[in-house]
C-alpha cells in the first residue's frame, strides 16, 4: 500500500482509496459534521475536507511556514488541536525556531496553544474533553494539560 494514500474501510465492501495523493498525511480526524481533517506533513499544512472540497485551515504562523503538522484531535464541541513537530528532512528546512501545539476554535480561528523546545507528536483528549494529552517524542514522556472553556491549555 503506497504511503501517500488515505484509505477508507467500507463495511461489507472492504478497503478503498479515499485520496490518492495525501501530501504526506499523518494525523486524520473526523468532526461532528463529517469533515475529514488532515495533517499534511509534506505541504506543512492542516486541511479540512468536506462537501465543498479541500480547504486549507493552517499553513503559516507569524508569516512562517509550519514545521510539519503531525497529529490531530477534535473535541465534540468543535475545538481542534494539532501538533507541529519536524522530523528528518522537514527538520532541516523548518522556518520556525520552535515546535508548536495549535488550537483551532469552532469559528475557525487558529491560535498557538503552546511553544515547545522538544517535538510534540501524538495528541489525544480525555473522555470528558477537559484534558489534552501530548506525547513528547524527544523526552519520551506524556504531558497533560487542563483545557479551559475557550480551548486554552494550562501551562506546565
Amino acid at each position: 500500500v503506497p504511503a501517500n494514500r488515505i484509505h477508507r474501510l467500507i463495511p461489507g465492501k472492504g478497503v478503498t482509496v479515499y485520496r490518492d495523493n495525501s501530501n504526506g498525511a499523518n494525523g486524520n480526524a473526523i468532526d461532528a459534521q463529517g469533515n475529514l481533517w488532515t495533517c499534511e506533513s509534506r505541504t506543512r499544512r492542516l486541511v479540512r475536507e468536506g462537501r465543498n472540497g479541500v480547504e486549507v485551515i493552517a499553513e503559516k504562523w507569524e508569516g512562517k511556514g509550519l514545521n510539519a503538522p503531525n497529529d490531530i484531535t477534535i473535541r465534540k464541541d468543535g475545538h481542534v488541536w494539532f501538533t507541529d513537530p519536524a522530523f528528518g528532512a522537514q527538520a532541516d528546512k523548518k522556518e520556525l525556531d520552535y515546535y508548536g501545539i495549535y488550537h483551532v476554535t469552532p469559528k475557525g480561528v487558529v491560535e498557538q496553544a503552546l511553544r515547545w523546545k522538544t517535538r510534540p507528536n501524538g495528541i489525544a483528549l480525555s473522555p470528558n474533553g477537559k484534558t489534552l494529552y501530548v506525547a513528547d517524542s524527544d523526552s519520551r514522556h506524556l504531558r497533560a494539560y487542563d483545557i479551559d472553556g475557550k480551548g486554552a491549555l494550562s501551562k506546565e
